[in-house]
């Protein structure tokens, strides 16, 4: 009977189950960049384990070390891929990690080149933020740091690189997987010079010949490479700022609007500091050509009649705008003064006008000397003064008249 019993013990201790533990892991959720491993650790559980796969990362338990590596990220720049990695115990007991894979440390620059004073934006493309760490060999140099920069309403990440003084250096960017050097290059600001080819010789000049037609590339030395042009729009056609070698080459040419050779401006300032900055005299090169006018009413040509002399006449009415501008010819250009009265007193109002003479012959007549070569007449009612309702300006080439000048009349009804 004593036996039976300890037999009957000993057989119910074999089978007797297992107990079931509760099933915990270290940690819930983890942070990983593309290849990047990391361990948790099965506090309590049921061996075996099961791991539910996917594309985005491989997963081993060895002992009681879950080790998780990040293989594939979806997200663009610095977003993550939210995956949940799930695993089942013997006892059919489950626990889940959420996973945030990010993709591998991405900057937009390999160098950067600055002057003194100067700040550029690096693009951080992708990583880890959180996991950034930035370094500058030399802070007397160059010094670095990470701002934030709102593109509608998503929000973009950069490392703001702000030049200290001339030198050589190197920005260090890390996310704890990879590494990424950006070479640093900043220059001294020199005074603004320009140069032109001078008898085959590159030297600096303060004036130079253009010829209409052409266009001449001046090198630009010292600033920033950031410039502001100064000139008249209807002297100089003027090109962008190109980067060539350590200097920058800019084109410029005279304009199809200028009729005669004159002496133009051109200034060349660094942006951001008007002191920087340099003026030389272009010398347009335009060849000559017979002296007329283009007459412009409400935007539309006209077309003169001619009187007696063969010379051109207008015709515009009281109200009328019009803008005449003059072309051709040699030296200057002048109106004369109507019958000895103020234009003005006809209710015409023209820019740019200088009172002056003009040598006809022995005798000096008033006129308005027009340096710009351009006229806007804006006529408020109709000249009652005279029985021939006449108001005529002559329009003229040369500083002196002679018999062959070109005389315009406008005439208002």
């Amino acid at each position: 009977m004593s036996l039976f019993i300890g037999l009957s013990s000993l057989f119910s201790c074999k089978d007797k189950d297992e107990p079931i533990l509760d099933f915990k892991l270290s940690q819930s959720e983890l942070s990983l960049i593309v290849g990047q491993s990391q361990d948790l650790k099965i506090e309590s559980g049921n061996a075996p384990y099961t791991i539910k796969a996917d594309e985005h990362f491989s997963a081993e338990i060895k002992g009681k070390v879950l080790t998780v590596k990040a293989l594939k990220c979806d997200a663009n720049a610095l977003k993550a891929t939210p995956v949940v990695l799930m695993l089942t115990d013997k006892a059919n007991k489950k626990q889940e990690v959420k996973l945030n894979i990010y993709n591998k440390l991405d900057i937009s620059m390999q160098d950067v080149k600055l002057y003194e004073g100067q700040t550029a934006d690096v693009r951080i493309n992708a990583g880890k933020l959180d996991a950034f760490k930035l370094s500058v060999k030399d802070e007397s140099i160059a010094t670095a740091k990470i701002a934030s920069e709102m593109i509608g309403e998503v929000e973009l990440k950069k490392i703001l690189v702000t030049a200290k003084a001339k030198g050589e250096t190197e920005l260090t960017v890390t996310d704890g997987l990879s590494t990424k050097t950006v070479k640093i290059i900043i220059k001294e600001v020199k005074p603004i010079t320009l140069w032109g080819a001078i008898n085959g010789e590159l030297k600096q000049v303060d004036n130079y010949i253009i010829k209409a037609g052409e266009e001449y590339g001046f090198v630009i030395k010292g600033g920033t490479g950031k410039y502001i042009f100064d000139y008249d729009k209807e002297q100089l056609i003027v090109g962008e700022a190109m980067e060539h070698g350590d200097d920058y080459i800019v084109k410029v040419g005279i304009s199809k609007e200028l009729t005669k050779s004159q002496d133009v401006k051109f200034k060349v300032s660094q942006d951001g500091n008007a002191d920087n900055a340099i003026e030389i005299t272009i010398k347009a090169d335009v060849p000559k050509q017979a002296f007329s006018c283009k007459v412009l009413s409400l935007g539309k040509t006209l077309t003169p009649s001619k009187d007696k002399d063969g010379d051109d006449v207008y015709e515009v009415k009281a109200g009328e705008e019009l803008t005449i501008k003059l072309i051709g010819g040699t030296g200057d250009y002048y109106v004369k003064k109507s019958t000895g009265d103020e234009l003005i007193a006809f209710g015409a109002v023209a820019d740019d006008l200088k009172a002056g003479d003009v040598q006809w012959g022995e005798n000096k007549y008033p006129s308005y000397l027009i340096p710009s070569g351009m006229i806007h007449i804006k006529n408020t009612k109709a000249n009652t003064e005279f029985g021939d309702n006449l108001l005529v300006t002559k329009i003229i080439a040369g500083g002196t008249v002679s018999k062959d000048s070109k005389w315009i009349t406008i005439k208002v009804k």
